[in-house]
C-alpha cells in the first residue's frame, strides 16, 4: 500500500470543505455545468457525450460485456455510474466529498451492485489491488490544486487494475497555473509528464488527445512488469491498408494543423502513443491515439501533423525508430484563409438553454482562429468585457471567449457580431432574458410550440427540444389582437397584462383544444378571474401572488429600499403591500399546480420572477444580512426574497 503520511493535509481538507460547500448549494450545477437546479432528468441528459468516449474506450476490455468491475475516481453524484452500472456486475464509486456521496446513494437506489464512499482525496485504500477490469475519471482532477494529488490517484488507479486492465481519464493539460490553482482551476499536467508515469508504472499508453487543452484525455492499459524492454527491437511484419483523414474527410487542410487517422494490418499489439512517432512532408508529426481494432483486426492510428504544404504529402511511421511502411501519400487542400468558424454560442452557466442567455454570461467559440488576441466581440455595437482567449484544441485552432454583459442591456433581442482582425462573421442574434412559458408549462412533451408575449411588440414562438429548460425561440413582430399564426397551434401561452376581449379571442383560436393559458394581470381579485374565463371559455386552475411588476429606470436605488421595506412588512406584519397583481392559470394542467407567490419584482425593468428561476440564471450574492441577485431580464441588483 502507498504511504501517503507526507501528503499536505491542508489541501485534502480544503478540496472537502470547498466540494461539500458546492454539493449544498447546487451539486448538479458543479458537476455537469449544464445550468443551476437542474432536475434529475437534466441531470443525467448532460453525461450522453462522456459516456459516448468511455463506452468507446470501454471496448478494449478483455472481460466480457456485463462481467467486469469497474471504478470510479470523483462519481460525485452519480452521473456516470448510474448509466454506467448496466455494463459491469460490480461498479464503485469514490470522492472526497461526503454530501455528493449521499446524493450518489440517493441516485443509484435500488442497483444493489453500485457501491460508493467518500475516501481521504489522495488515494483508493479502500480497494486490494489487481481488482478492477476498469479506472475512469472525467472532470475530477482537473479540480485539485495539487500536482502531487494528481499523480498520486493516477499510481493509485494503475495498483487497483487487474493487470490488461484499461484507465481512461481526463486531465488539464495547460501549462500549469502556480500559485492560482484552486480546488475550481486546478493545477495542469503536462503530457510528456503522463508518459513518463505510464512508463514508469508498466502502462501501455494507448491515447493521449487533446494535448495542452484543459480537456486533455489519456487510455493506458497495465501491462506486465518488463513488458516494454521485452518487446524492444523485436521485428514482425506489418503493413498499412489505407489511409485516410479523421472523421471521413477525403483531404486534410493546408497552413493549420491537421488530425487524420491511419488504417493498420497486423500492428503489433505492444504498439502504444509513447514509442510511435510520425512524419509529415518530412516533418515530425505527433500519434495521439490507438483505436481498438475493429471485428476484421484492423487498427485505427490517429495523427497529428504541424501545418502542412498545398500538395503531396508523403507519411511515415515509425516504433522504436523503425519503420512500419513504406510511405503513403496524402493530399493536401489549399486553405481558404479567411474568418474563423463558429462552433457554438451558448448561455455561459446554463448550457441547455442555447442561445437564449439568461446569466448574462455568453460563451463563444471559434475554430480556425489564427490570431486569438485580433478577435473583438461587439453587442449592439458597444463592447463587452470578456475572459479568454482560451485554447481548447490546438489542432483545430480552437479558442474560448466568455463574456460578461453590463446592465446596459435589457431584455430581448440582440445582435452580437464576432471580429478577426480585418474580417467579420455574419451577425448573430443573442435572446437575453428568461422565458416564463418554460417555467409555467413544466409538462409539455418536446416537439409542442408555446407562445409567449414578450417586450417591444414581440412575441415568442417556442418549441421545447427536449424537456424543461430545452428550446427553440423564435420573435414575431405581432398585435395581440391579430395574432398571425394558424388556429391550434400552441399547447400554452403566456400573456402578461390584462387582455382585451379580441386578444382573448385570439388566444382560444391559435391554442389547441386541450391548451393552456396564463395571464398575468396587474390588478388582482375574483372578478379579474372570472371575466377571464368567461371571455376564454377556459376553467381558471389556480392563481398566485405577484410582486409589484411597474419598470422604472430612475430612482432604482430607492425603490429598492421601498421594495425590500413592503416586503419585509409583508413578512412580519402579514400585510400584503408588496403584492401588485395576480397570476391566473387556464386549461389543461400542463405539469402540478404552482400557486406559490412571486415576490421578487425588478425595480429596473418589473419582470417578476420565482426565487428558483433566480437561482438557476445566476448565482445569488451575499450583502449581510441581505440576499442579492442580478436580474436575468436586465442586470439590474434586486434584495432576494423567499417565495413563502
Amino acid at each position: 500500500m502507498l504511504d501517503f503520511g507526507l501528503m499536505d493535509q491542508s489541501v485534502l481538507e480544503k478540496m472537502r470543505a470547498d466540494w461539500n460547500h458546492r454539493a449544498g448549494e447546487d451539486a448538479y450545477y458543479y458537476v455537469a455545468f449544464g445550468r443551476r437546479k437542474q432536475d434529475d432528468s437534466e441531470f443525467f441528459q448532460t453525461a450522453d457525450e462522456v459516456l459516448a468516449w468511455l463506452r468507446d474506450e470501454m471496448g478494449r476490455l478483455e472481460t466480457e460485456p456485463g462481467k467486469g468491475r469497474a471504478l470510479e475516481i470523483g462519481c460525485g453524484p452519480g452521473r456516470l455510474m448510474r448509466p454506467l452500472s448496466a455494463e459491469f456486475r460490480e461498479i464503485h464509486g469514490i470522492d472526497v466529498s461526503d454530501r455528493m456521496i449521499r446524493l450518489a446513494e440517493r441516485n443509484l437506489e435500488g442497483i444493489a451492485h453500485a457501491h460508493v464512499r467518500a475516501t481521504s482525496g489522495a488515494d483508493l485504500s479502500p480497494f486490494a489491488s489487481s481488482y478492477f477490469d476498469f479506472v475512469y475519471s472525467y472532470a475530477v482532477f482537473q479540480h485539485i490544486p495539487s500536482r502531487d494529488v494528481v499523480l498520486q490517484y493516477l499510481r493509485e488507479a494503475v495498483r487497483v487494475l487487474k493487470t490488461g486492465g484499461i484507465l481512461a481519464c481526463q486531465i488539464n493539460g495547460q501549462v500549469e497555473r502556480g500559485p492560482r490553482a484552486t480546488t475550481w482551476e486546478g493545477v495542469g499536467i503536462g503530457a510528456q509528464t503522463v508518459i513518463q508515469l505510464a512508463r514508469e508504472l508498466d502502462c501501455q499508453v494507448m491515447a493521449l488527445d487533446g494535448v495542452g487543452s484543459q480537456y486533455m484525455c489519456t487510455t493506458w492499459r497495465k501491462r506486465t512488469p518488463g513488458w516494454r524492454e521485452r518487446s524492444a527491437g523485436r521485428k514482425a511484419e506489418r503493413a498499412l491498408r489505407e489511409i485516410r483523414p479523421a472523421g471521413g474527410a477525403d483531404r486534410i487542410t493546408a497552413g493549420r494543423p491537421a488530425a487524420f487517422a491511419l488504417a493498420a494490418e497486423r500492428l503489433d499489439r505492444d504498439c502504444d502513443v509513447a514509442d510511435l512517432t510520425a512524419r509529415v512532408q518530412g516533418r515530425p508529426a505527433s500519434v495521439c491515439a490507438i483505436r481498438h481494432p475493429s471485428p476484421d483486426g484492423w487498427n485505427e492510428i490517429v495523427v497529428v501533423a504541424q501545418p502542412c504544404e498545398v500538395g503531396a504529402a508523403p507519411v511515415e511511421l515509425y516504433w522504436q525508430g523503425e519503420s512500419l511502411c513504406r510511405p503513403v501519400t496524402l493530399q493536401v487542400a489549399e486553405r481558404c484563409v479567411g474568418r474563423p468558424t463558429l462552433v457554438s454560442l451558448t448561455d455561459g452557466m446554463n448550457y441547455l438553454s442555447g442561445s437564449r442567455i439568461t446569466s448574462r454570461t455568453v460563451k463563444i467559440i471559434l475554430d480556425d482562429v489564427t490570431a486569438p488576441d485580433r478577435v473583438r466581440v461587439t453587442i449592439d455595437g458597444r463592447a463587452v468585457r470578456s475572459s479568454g482567449p482560451d485554447c481548447i484544441s490546438a489542432q483545430m485552432l480552437r479558442y474560448e471567449w466568455n463574456l460578461f454583459l453590463k446592465d446596459a442591456f435589457g431584455p430581448g433581442r440582440h445582435r452580437l457580431l464576432i471580429e478577426h482582425g480585418e474580417t467579420a462573421l455574419p451577425v448573430l442574434t443573442i435572446d437575453l432574458g428568461v422565458l416564463q412559458s418554460l417555467d409555467v408549462f413544466r409538462g409539455v412533451p418536446p416537439g409542442e410550440r408555446l407562445l409567449e408575449r414578450g417586450g417591444d411588440g414581440l412575441w415568442w414562438v417556442v418549441t421545447v427540444v427536449a424537456g424543461v429548460g430545452k428550446c427553440r425561440s423564435q420573435a414575431v413582430a405581432a398585435s395581440a389582437g391579430a395574432l398571425p399564426f394558424a388556429a391550434g397551434r400552441f399547447a400554452g401561452i403566456v400573456f402578461r397584462g390584462n387582455p382585451e376581449p379580441k386578444a382573448l379571442g385570439e388566444f382560444r383560436r391559435v391554442l389547441k383544444d386541450d391548451g393552456a393559458l396564463y395571464v398575468e394581470a396587474p390588478s388582482s381579485g375574483r372578478p379579474v378571474a372570472e371575466e377571464l374565463a368567461r371571455v376564454s371559455g377556459l376553467t381558471c386552475r389556480w392563481r398566485r401572488d405577484l410582486a409589484d411588476g411597474r419598470a422604472s429606470s430612475k430612482a432604482v436605488f430607492l425603490r429598492a429600499l421601498w421594495s425590500l421595506g413592503r416586503r419585509a412588512a409583508d413578512h412580519f406584519l402579514g400585510t400584503r403591500m408588496a403584492r401588485g397583481g395576480m397570476g391566473f392559470y387556464f386549461g389543461r394542467a400542463w405539469g402540478p399546480e404552482d400557486a406559490g407567490a412571486r415576490l421578487n419584482g425588478c425595480v429596473r425593468c418589473g419582470a417578476v420572477h420565482s426565487s428558483t428561476q433566480i437561482s438557476a440564471a445566476g448565482p445569488v450574492t451575499s450583502l449581510f444580512p441581505l440576499a442579492l441577485y442580478r436580474c436575468p431580464s436586465c442586470g439590474a441588483t434586486n434584495v432576494l426574497t423567499l417565495d413563502r
